[in-house]
């Protein structure tokens, strides 16, 4: 017998951590970003606005799934909509169900409550999940055997490095383009000076590391657009909490590139279980002929190798930089799920039929006009 609770309460949602954390290490996908840790950071940081809406089933009083999922008001082509949405933003890697065992009845069971609860949304936008694992084929099923009315889209596609394959093959996949610029900017740097590669993992240098990485932001490309890492106060916020946690879960890395007594580029990493998750990295602009970030990588990457980590993760979205150093990718969809409601069904059509047939007609060339030869 299945019980299907929707959490709408802070303090409740914070009561989950030791259930939640338990069922991760069974389910599909795993990772830092799915633990009930990164979810109350990013609530804290991230959550003005928003309302919680996070779904869990209980199986004989013990929790045996969780979705994640928020109601956030936002405007789409110019009409304000009440969305229901994973508990993610830009700065969230992918996201996923924590659903060990996962089947299409449960799927329905848990689906079906939060469509009796559709009059608090009008239609469902579940961004960056991510593909090629139980958990995204059995939505898929669901949805389809269901009929529900969806539309799937591509979104992003992220590269990562299998550390595990070995520092030899690892470098062996650089791009030829890069491998010049590495030599030719390591030389660089030894004109200037002595360059070296520095890490900090131990709780107590963490938070002076992350002073030092926000000085490195401001003064980066980022710092001048408030793209930095504290250039809004969401953002500095959620650095500053998921650091914290990291530090006490033995998690954080931050690596710099240090030239002479400068700091000129930093890695902030978040590692657990041999999965490696670049959280963020900038460089001091004054030192960009030198392209610091791309010689710090290469430095790290034969360390991570070294202390056994088995992945590399570039998250956020491909960018023909990442592409210089690995050519394996993971893909992610974004769902858009409709429910019966009017305003629900009027989105369907215009985001299912109209949108679509608009873009057919503009895809097509122009038909010419024959010249009228007479006779």
């Amino acid at each position: 017998m299945f019980d299907i609770k929707i959490i709408t309460d802070y303090q409740e949602f914070r009561a989950l951590k030791d259930e939640w954390n338990r069922l991760l290490e069974d389910n599909f996908s795993r990772g830092i970003w799915l633990r009930h840790e990164w979810y109350d950071c990013w609530w804290q940081a991230f959550g003005e606005g928003a309302e919680l809406f996070v779904v869990v089933m209980y199986e004989n009083s013990r929790l045996t799934a969780a979705i994640p999922l928020m109601i956030m008001p936002m405007r789409i082509k110019g009409i304000r909509q009440r969305v229901l949405r994973f508990i993610e933003n830009a700065i969230t890697p992918r996201s996923n169900f924590v659903f060990p065992g996962i089947s299409v009845e449960k799927l329905k069971v848990l689906w079906d409550e939060i469509f009796k609860h559709s009059s608090q949304w009008d239609l469902a936008i579940l961004a960056n999940f991510e593909q090629g694992n139980s958990g995204y084929e059995c939505w898929r099923k669901h949805l389809k055997e269901c009929k529900i009315k969806y539309v799937e889209l591509p979104e992003r596609i992220s590269p990562y490095i299998r550390l595990s394959e070995g520092w030899e093959a690892v470098k062996a996949a650089f791009g030829k383009g890069l491998k010049g610029n590495l030599n030719t900017m390591r030389n660089r740097l030894n004109r200037e000076g002595e360059f070296a590669l520095g890490t900090f993992s131990d709780a107590f240098d963490l938070p002076m590391a992350l002073s030092t990485c926000e000085e490195i932001s401001r003064r980066s490309w980022k710092g001048k657009l408030g793209k930095d890492m504290s250039g809004t106060v969401g953002r500095a916020k959620f650095y500053k909490l998921i650091t914290a946690v990291a530090m006490s879960n033995g998690w954080a890395y931050i690596w710099f590139l240090k030239l002479n007594d400068r700091f000129i580029a930093f890695e902030y990493e978040l590692a657990a279980d041999g999965h490696v998750l670049l959280l963020t990295l900038d460089y001091d602009l004054e030192f960009r002929k030198f392209s610091p970030g791309t010689v710090l990588r290469s430095l790290l990457l034969e360390q991570l190798i070294e202390r056994g980590m088995t992945t590399y993760d570039f998250a956020g979205t491909v960018y023909d930089y990442k592409l210089y150093w690995t050519k394996k990718l993971r893909l992610h969809s974004q769902f858009w799920v409709f429910h019966n409601g009017l305003k629900s069904r009027m989105l369907y059509l215009i985001k299912a039929r109209l949108l679509p047939a608009i873009a057919r007609l503009k895809s097509k060339p122009p038909v010419r006009e024959q010249p009228d030869l007479g006779g």
